[in-house]
């Protein structure tokens, strides 16, 4: 786990773009549990 150093560089946009797509799926099923 020495990697983890080098990691933030790559792992902030892919935890950022994870978060976008939960967040998208969270209010489309919202949407349709709503309707």
């Amino acid at each position: 786990m020495t990697s983890r150093s080098s990691l933030p560089s790559r792992a902030l946009p892919t935890t950022s773009l994870i978060f976008r797509v939960s967040i998208g799926t969270h209010a489309t099923l919202g949407r349709s549990w709503s309707e």
